[in-house]
């Protein structure tokens, strides 16, 4: 009995030296690359330095770089001989683990510091306007939104595939393994790809969702012309009557047949409201240039004559002019619209010849010419007027296959972390005492009522750990984003799951690759926009896990 005793305590004396080692090991880890960063953040800083004493740059920054590597070298041994001789003499692991920490926040924040010392002028574009706006090719004006609402839409789906996915394939895997010997070598030959597709280039991951979300394998071909098949959408045929306005008509669905207009057809405006149009023929001919250019050049006559009685003739005189010839003139066409193109189109015009104002005359008479023919036969469609096949959108539309949708681009994302999600699941899994899976098997309980109460809710900390590091590398991730999306410059937010997106990599990625210094100051901002978000995701998904955590009872 005795020496079953001696046993145990040497075997516990020994577990925990071995425990000491290989945690005396990570902390000169952490402290030598702690110190390599520093030494990084050193060697730009003497570099500036050098570069500034010496007019030669390249032998400055060797005598940097070597200078930088010696302390290196000297941080790092410090570090080692510092942290084994306060394992050695019994210093307690939380004031090693408080110590690491604090180098960690200082090596953090000299980063933090370096990266807004090089931004510059960054941080004045990091505001509100920044924040809201939309992307344009002036930087004063460019803005992220789009980018920003992408990012969550992408990554909301993204871990919405990816986490149920990735726990249930774990908990399947660890939790009933087969005992069939074909099933078994089958279960390791699953493990082992799941363990293989973790180390494979996101790139992959992007042509991988091409083909199988994007495009569907191909399985459905569409005509150029065709929309494809889907739910939430209403079809309707879109119409230009000979007043150039817009009216729509709505259809039994994607394959219904051309409108042919007739009185019978129930025309709609852009607000669902009805619209009576008279049916004109393909062979009846419209008195368009008559009337509309008889009423155009009687009313710039009527003007020109006003504005010739003006001493001198400035711009703000033709408007004045125009604004009280309106209401006495024969115009069918609405006062407000004709009186806009008329100041659009003199806003900037030269008067500083006879001539330039003959010419703004004859442009101010085609304008009003194309008003008043729209307002003539605005209510006028011809029999034979082109049907354009248009769809109207739900926030619920869904079309097959997804193309470059937001959808497509969250469920790649989704294969990129699966794996991270089903390793760290597993391993979290296997860090529940088996005593407690046998507890409960002991009190009746049935394998699956075991695992969802009593191994998965102790395993929820690792798994949270796991899926805040998965979603930390999906909202950083652009190659595979940037084979689903194909563009980056768009200017909207997305409306629902089938909608064209950026996501904030793609587009800090455009602003980079300019030229212009702005679009560098924008990139740099946008980065410290991204880490911001990043670490807001980061910092729910921790309160979770901690509010998770406590003993099993």
């Amino acid at each position: 009995m005795r020496g079953r005793i001696r046993m145990a305590d040497e075997r516990s004396r020994l577990g925990r030296r071995i425990k000491d080692r290989v945690f005396a090991g990570v902390c000169v880890a952490s402290a030598a690359t702690a110190t390599l960063i520093l030494v990084t953040l050193l060697t730009s800083v003497i570099t500036q330095a050098m570069g500034l004493m010496y007019s030669h740059a390249q032998l400055a920054k060797h005598i940097a770089i070597g200078v930088s590597l010696l302390s290196g070298f000297v941080g790092v041994a410090a570090a080692g001989l510092l942290l084994a001789g306060m394992l050695r003499h019994g210093v307690s692991r939380r004031r090693c683990v408080g110590i690491a920490m604090a180098v960690g926040l200082l090596v953090v924040s000299s980063i933090v510091f370096k990266s807004l010392a090089d931004a510059g002028e960054a941080r004045n574009f990091l505001t509100a306007a920044f924040v809201t706006g939309t992307p344009s090719r002036k930087p004063e004006s460019a803005g992220i939104w789009p980018a920003m609402i992408g990012t969550l839409w992408v990554c909301g789906l993204c871990g919405l595939f990816a986490v149920p996915v990735g726990v249930a394939t774990a908990v399947f895997i660890e939790e009933f393994k087969p005992r069939n010997r074909m099933v078994r070598r089958m279960h390791t030959f699953l493990q082992l790809n799941i363990t293989n597709l973790a180390g494979v280039p996101s790139i992959v991951y992007g042509i991988l969702g091409l083909t199988a979300f994007a495009n569907l394998f191909g399985i459905v071909e569409l005509r150029q012309d065709e929309l494809p098949p889907a739910m939430g959408v209403t079809y309707y045929d879109r119409f230009e009557t000979e007043g150039k306005a817009l009216v729509w008509t709505p259809l039994d669905g994607r394959t219904a047949p051309a409108t042919v207009p007739s009185p019978s057809t129930p025309f709609q405006d852009i607000d669902g409201n009805r619209v009576e149009l008279a049916i004109v023929s393909a062979e009846q001919m419209l008195p368009r240039q008559v009337e509309a250019e008889a009423a155009a050049e009687a009313f710039v006559e009527q003007l020109a004559t006003s504005v010739k009685a003006l001493e001198p003739v400035t711009v703000a005189g033709i408007v004045q002019a125009a604004g009280s010839l309106l209401p006495l003139a024969d115009l069918r066409a609405d006062s407000g619209a004709v009186l806009s193109a008329i100041s659009g189109r003199i806003e900037g015009a030269t008067l500083d010849s006879r001539r330039a104002v003959s010419r703004l005359f004859r442009q101010i008479r085609g304008d009003v010419e194309n008003l008043e023919a729209a307002a003539r036969f605005k209510g006028l469609i011809r029999s034979d007027a082109y049907a354009a096949r248009e769809a109207r959108k739900s926030w619920y539309y869904l079309q097959v296959p997804f193309g470059r949708s937001v959808l497509a681009g969250g469920l790649t994302l989704g294969l990129v972390i699966l794996p991270i999600i089903i390793i760290s699941t597993q391993e979290s899994l296997r860090a529940v005492p088996q005593s407690v899976r046998q507890a409960s098997l002991a009190l009746g309980a049935t394998p699956w009522q075991t695992v969802w109460h009593t191994a998965l809710p102790a395993a929820v900390p690792g798994i949270m750990t796991g899926t805040i590091l998965a979603m930390s590398r999906a909202i950083g991730e652009a190659a595979p984003l940037l084979i689903i999306a194909g563009i980056v410059y768009i200017t909207f937010t997305p409306e629902n799951v089938m909608d064209q997106f950026t996501v904030m990599p793609l587009q800090i990625f455009e602003w980079a690759r300019r030229p212009q210094t702005e679009f560098y100051q924008l990139a740099a901002a946008g980065i410290v926009l991204l880490m911001g978000i990043l670490i807001s995701f980061n910092a729910v998904a921790i309160a979770i896990r901690h509010k998770s955590q406590g003993p099993m009872s």
